[in-house]
């Protein structure tokens, strides 16, 4: 399957394309300064951190939830990063 340049969906990309961010979104604080940090870094395209973590084990740090996603939005609109999370499997979009 051909799929399109990554300049198609990602305005301004370059390569190589680094994507970062805190594998846990743990604090909006935490989000923000670190998008802030990153926004320092021209190579640096993509704002990502980890909003549903699953865990091996019941009852661990699962993740922020929807929460995070208004952490990453205003992140987004304070640096012009781009953003994204990782979703492992469709029932994660449901957890609220």
């Amino acid at each position: 399957m051909d799929f399109p340049a990554l300049s198609t969906w990602i305005p301004g990309s370059t390569k190589p394309l680094v994507i970062a961010g805190p594998c846990s979104a743990e604090s909006e604080e935490q989000v923000l300064q670190t998008a802030h940090a990153l926004k320092g870094f021209p190579q640096v395209k993509v704002l990502r951190a980890g909003i549903w973590k699953p865990r091996t084990r019941p009852g661990s740090f699962e993740g922020v939830g929807t929460e995070g996603l208004r952490w990453m939005k205003r992140a987004k609109e304070e640096t012009g990063l781009l953003t994204t999370v990782e979703v492992a499997s469709p029932p994660m979009l449901r957890k609220r």
